[in-house]
């Protein structure tokens, strides 16, 4: 493709730049020009028209400076698109317009990773942060107010773009650990360039197992942390989350979030029964209203710390079933075992804590067509399981006695 380009500086102990470029970038020529690893092939176009920046290398590396400096152009999208980590992303359509330190981000349309999204925006100080060096000396920021529409959003595919792909297996563990912290690093470093907020809608998206549609809600950079905002529907129900992500050298989340009229079944599934496969959701039904804080942590090669995790629940179960539940049949001799396959209990509220990779049970009573019952305990991520049960002596005997009734409610 023809492209046009002309460079002048001027006294390279203190340069002027004068730069233009006019012309069409056919990507599958010049994705290598970017260096970055991950990325390994190129697609479709990128009209550049009338490109110019004009002014002292100096201004162009400081925020308070940059408006010496001139800058214009426009750049339009046709099908250009990058492989990164084996996944096509393609810019199908949009525009950006430069007018000296403004950026101007028109109806980009972003496909691939299972995802579909349309962006635009205002972002200032683009050339401070595209000129700043591997430590941002001069504390470049990108500051800008965004527009993020969604079809779909697959956001664990997302944000394996940015991983770095290697198998453990193929390399020395010092190796390994070295990239996984150099990783988690890259990320912090972008997270601290960025500070504004991205308003989000989207109809669907997932992460792993978890599903929501309309989610309604926002994303904020800001001094190297990340705020979000938002509410979405989900597991029948609906959720309201706020947090903070706190991008460190050993990352850290602060949440809470509120659940109203969740299906108990879909939210054990969707959170793979939080690891354990002792109480699955094939056991269980109900509605579960909750309030929830949570402290979570990574490590510095961003593994997940279960033993650091925080959380406290304020949990109400209406309408719950447990059915098929294998442990209880070690009750038999004491409940009808009909009974004892499909248990039916009343409208149960409690806390629920975990901590030091137990989950805490604090003393519950609980109402059911079996027995009712007074229980308590920990149960550890590891599967050690310690429960203090309580039952009526007298209800357990009669429960002996009386002819097997299945509609009896609790």
């Amino acid at each position: 493709e023809l492209i046009e380009m002309q460079l002048k500086l001027v006294n390279l102990d203190d340069p002027s730049i004068d730069f233009s470029l006019d012309g069409v970038l056919p990507l599958a020529a010049v994705y290598g020009l970017l260096n970055v690893p991950t990325i390994t092939g190129g697609d479709g176009e990128i009209e550049i028209k009338k490109l110019n920046l004009d002014g002292k290398y100096e201004d162009m590396l400081s925020t308070s400076r940059i408006s010496r400096v001139d800058a214009s152009g426009i750049i339009e999208f046709d099908d250009a698109s990058l492989t990164i980590n084996k996944q096509k992303m393609i810019i199908d359509r949009g525009q950006l317009e430069v007018k000296d330190n403004r950026l101007k981000v028109k109806q980009v349309k972003l496909e691939g990773a299972g995802s579909e999204m349309l962006i635009s925006g205002d972002f200032t100080n683009l050339i401070p942060v595209l000129f700043a060096d591997s430590i941002n000396s001069k504390d470049a920021t990108l500051d800008f107010k965004a527009k993020l529409d969604a079809r779909d959003l697959d956001l664990d595919k997302l944000w394996k773009l940015s991983e770095i792909e290697i198998d453990e297996d193929d390399v020395e563990d010092e190796v390994y650990d070295s990239l996984m912290v150099k990783q988690t690093r890259q990320r912090e470093q972008l997270i601290n360039f960025l500070d504004g907020t991205f308003d989000i809608y989207t109809e669907a998206f997932n992460y792993n197992k978890l599903e929501g549609e309309d989610f309604d809600g926002s994303l904020t950079f800001k001094d190297g942390n990340v705020l979000i905002d938002g509410d979405v529907e989900t597991m029948e129900g609906s959720m309201n989350l706020e947090g903070k992500i706190y991008m460190e050298e050993e990352p850290r989340l602060k949440a809470n979030l509120i659940c109203e009229e969740i299906n108990l079944r879909e939210f054990f599934r969707q959170t793979e029964n939080f690891g354990q496969d002792y109480l699955v959701s094939s056991y269980l039904k109900g509605t579960l209203t909750s309030h929830i804080t949570i402290n979570s942590y990574w490590n510095k090669k961003g593994v997940f710390d279960y033993k650091k995790l925080r959380v406290l629940a304020g949990i109400s179960v209406k309408d719950g079933e447990l059915i098929g539940f294998k442990m209880l049949e070690d009750f038999s001799d004491f409940i009808k075992i009909r009974d004892l396959r499909h248990i039916n209990f009343t409208n149960m509220e409690n806390w629920m804590e975990i901590r030091n990779g137990n989950i805490v049970l604090p003393v519950m009573f609980i109402q059911s067509n079996a027995v009712n019952l007074t229980v308590s305990g920990a149960h550890s991520f590891d599967h050690d399981i310690d429960y203090n049960l309580k039952v009526n002596a007298g209800q357990v005997l009669l429960n002996r006695f009386k002819k097997y009734d299945s509609s009896l409610s609790p």
